[in-house]
């Protein structure tokens, strides 16, 4: 547990590093992405239910950087966004811990790779696969803290 503990406050100070902007960073500000924690609730055509503290998530910076909860383990990566609603993650990289949450996680690292599209309705985000079947559907948050 420290050791996720620790390497989440890592992947946090990454995030709050990037203080500069560029001129081609600025126009992703208005990804919106970027303005909200997303917090998984269906993999996989499953609904999640865990028993756990804390709940898988995503987190979009406008530096397209992406960070994460799996279930047992922290994430991190890269995100391109193209044409109006396509997406796709490469190097992305996790924590290797041991949990009970490890078919979940599984799942959801599945899902993710399959993702290639997304769509936002109201405070719900849907990643979809290249035939725009929904593989992974998250809820907005306003913050991490609100990820239960």
């Amino acid at each position: 547990m420290k050791y996720a503990l620790f390497f989440l406050i890592i992947a946090s100070a990454l995030f709050a590093c990037n203080a500069t902007k560029h001129s081609s960073e600025l126009s992703d500000m208005n990804n919106p992405l970027n303005n909200a924690v997303w917090q998984l609730i269906e993999v996989d055509n499953q609904t999640i239910t865990t028993t756990y503290e804390r709940k898988p998530y995503l987190q979009f910076s406008d530096s397209s950087r992406v960070a994460g909860f799996l279930g047992c383990n922290i994430m991190g990566g890269k995100y391109n966004l193209s044409a109006p609603s396509n997406i796709s993650f490469e190097n992305t990289w996790s924590t290797k811990m041991a949990c009970e949450a490890l078919d979940l996680e599984n799942k959801f690292g599945v899902a993710l790779e399959q993702v290639r599209h997304y769509k936002i309705n109201s405070d719900t985000l849907f990643l979809q696969n290249d035939q725009l079947v929904t593989v992974a559907t998250f809820l907005s948050r306003a913050d991490i803290d609100q990820v239960k």
